[in-house]
């Protein structure tokens, strides 16, 4: 995949407040320059199909610079799963369920946390994009439930700022390594 874009699908439960957060991040990463040309995607398991953003974790956006409007919640399709070249999930459960119908995504689907882990892994240090991504589907660490996203969806604020942080601090540790600016 050298000169290919990198394509990567986001995966939370309904589809409303993780999941979109993270699509939406990581345009704003695109948009910025930081990271390289990537199509995001994302999408629930129990997707509240057309939903828009949940408006707490919306407004989250706001002040980091992305947007929410125009999103629409979907549901997890066959083809999202095998046309993403990274499936990320905010719990590991996700990940399970995601796996138990595409078994052949096991490569390249890992939790957001599972994820933080292997990119920090002293073994992947020095690797980046497909040599990284390659790496980690042959080697990859398990996905550990305290490595999740908790889902804030009805728990308040504080939930919300606490997910979008752990995303945020998530992605700005694994995009970077997995797609990083060219020169």
């Amino acid at each position: 995949m050298p000169d290919a874009v990198l394509s990567i699908l986001y995966v939370c439960t309904g589809n409303i407040c993780r999941s979109p957060f993270a699509e939406r991040y990581t345009r704003l990463l695109v948009e910025q320059g930081v990271i390289a040309p990537v199509v995001t995607h994302s999408a629930g398991i129990g997707a509240l199909v057309g939903n828009p953003m949940d408006p707490p974790m919306a407004r989250l956006l706001e002040p980091l610079g992305a947007s929410h409007e125009g999103f629409g919640a979907r549901q997890v399709v066959a083809d999202l799963v095998t046309g993403s070249d990274l499936v990320v999930t905010m719990e590991s459960s996700q990940r399970e369920w995601i796996l138990e119908d595409h078994p052949t995504a096991l490569r390249h689907t890992f939790s957001l946390g599972q994820l933080v882990r292997q990119v920090s892994d002293p073994d992947m240090a020095g690797l980046i994009g497909e040599d990284l991504l390659s790496a980690m589907g042959r080697f990859r660490s398990r996905a550990r439930r305290q490595d999740d996203v908790p889902d804030p969806y009805r728990r308040g604020d504080a939930a919300m700022s606490e997910a979008a942080g752990l995303i945020v601090s998530a992605l700005d540790t694994i995009l970077p390594r997995i797609a990083p600016r060219r020169a």
